[in-house]
């Protein structure tokens, strides 16, 4: 499969990107939105391909938020964690433990990405 290919995890929902984009910043997926919508495109986010449903098929641009994954803010006294789109719900669950925190309810699949 090559790398403007996706699928779901179910392997119903296919697409073929034109091209696929691993912006670094929000300023550089506000760019590429921009430059996108120029050129006449469609752009999506893809997450993980949990979804059985089409709302991560792109034929345009696909984003690929892995990137942005890496910030965690944590409040201590309102224990509110913040996380940026793009990370796995598994990596969080392992950032959460660490901080000896948790999300209250999750289901048995941890392989979502957090949008």
């Amino acid at each position: 499969m090559s790398v403007n290919q996706w699928r779901n995890w179910a392997g119903n929902q296919r697409a073929q990107a034109a091209r696929v984009a691993h912006p670094a910043s929000t300023d550089e997926v506000s760019a590429l939105v921009r430059s996108v919508a120029d050129e006449g495109l469609r752009v999506k986010a893809a997450g993980s391909g949990h979804s059985f449903t089409p709302a991560a098929v792109a034929d345009g641009v696909r984003v690929e938020l892995d990137q942005l994954a890496g910030t965690v803010s944590v409040s201590p006294a309102s224990r509110l964690v913040t996380v940026h789109a793009g990370m796995p719900l598994r990596v969080l669950n392992r950032v959460l433990a660490a901080l000896g925190l948790a999300m209250p309810n999750l289901g048995d699949i941890d392989a979502q990405t957090v949008a």
